[in-house]
């Protein structure tokens, strides 16, 4: 919407302005802003961008009409960075999209994954599926997963789809 809005009215304000709104709205609204890969820190406002390659892969948005609060999520999140000093997320990334599945976990998935099962069950089944790679989607509770061809979807999984597509 402010970017809608600085088009529309010709107000240029620049991206860091609209970032500085739009993380008013909400700690990491700000990310919407470019449309762009970002590794995000801080309270998700401050923002890197960094290159991933993605084209060619499907990508399959599942949203469960469940709701997780930021308090579920942080109840009892186990920061990533602190377990595996040996290498950040921001080097993890720029690995093969293979290599995700066992080195790259949203670090809230433990958490809520106890509070909503069926979002551990839908991530199982999008792996038995063929997914290459497949997450929670920041604090919960949509799933995502990227696969490296067009996904033939379980049953199971199809009312829960809400975007399908390739990269």
């Amino acid at each position: 919407m402010i970017t809608l809005l600085n088009k529309k009215f010709e107000l240029d304000l620049s991206l860091e302005k609209m970032e500085w709104y739009a993380s008013k709205l909400g700690s990491d609204c700000a990310f919407f802003i470019q449309n762009k890969s970002a590794y995000a820190f801080g309270k998700g406002h401050e923002l890197e961008l960094i290159n991933i390659n993605v084209r060619g892969y499907y990508l399959v948005l599942l949203n469960t009409g469940l709701h997780s609060s930021t308090a579920m999520a942080y109840k009892n999140v186990r920061r990533r960075e602190v377990l595996d000093a040996n290498q950040s997320l921001k080097e993890k990334i720029h690995l093969p999209v293979s290599e995700w599945k066992t080195i790259i976990e949203n670090d809230f998935e433990y958490s809520v994954f106890q509070s909503l099962p069926l979002l551990a069950e839908l991530k199982s089944d999008l792996y038995e599926s063929g997914a290459t790679y497949a997450s929670m989607s920041g604090s919960g509770s949509s799933m995502f997963a990227l696969y490296k061809t067009k996904p033939q979807l379980p049953e199971k999984l199809r009312p829960y789809v809400c975007y399908e597509s390739i990269l």
